[in-house]
């Protein structure tokens, strides 16, 4: 899997917000189809490329993400994961990835000796943990406001 951008600078995370507001104004759809037409301009050459409506979403997606300073990946669904690529994208430890594989958690398959994970078994198990912390959230906010402290929910 490979990186299709590093963390962005300033210029570029800046260049990201000015593009957004332009993307917004000019790529609308016209009525009788699902398609948005994308004008390129290089050395006095102007081109223009019709793309479904969905990839302006990603292009939108993409320039967000570059906007707010992250680094973005973009990958097939159908993509296999070595255990070190799929720690590093739950942001733990390879040797915690693996006590997660092991004890049945992110389905797995080996190859050889080799674990691989695939990418949407990973962002099932990514969803799930994100629900759980945010029920425990909602948990102690209301923990916090019955008990006043202050929290707000």
């Amino acid at each position: 899997m490979k990186k299709v951008l590093d963390k962005p600078t300033k210029a570029d995370q800046q260049f990201a917000k000015e593009t957004i507001s332009e993307l917004e104004k000019r790529a609308k759809p016209k009525k009788s189809t699902s398609h948005v037409y994308i004008s390129f301009q290089t050395k006095g050459n102007e081109e223009s490329l019709e793309v479904p409506e969905y990839v302006i979403h990603y292009l939108r997606l993409l320039l967000d993400n570059m906007a707010a300073g992250k680094a973005v990946q973009v990958s097939p669904i159908e993509t296999e994961l070595s255990t070190q690529e799929a720690a590093d994208m739950l942001g733990v430890s390879r040797p915690f990835l693996v006590k997660l594989l092991e004890q049945g958690k992110i389905p797995f398959k080996k190859i050889g000796t080799h674990r691989r994970i695939d990418l949407k078994d990973l962002q099932i198990y990514e969803r799930k943990q994100k629900a759980i912390r945010d029920k425990q959230l909602q948990f102690l906010a209301r923990q916090g406001q019955d008990l006043q402290l202050g929290y707000d929910l």
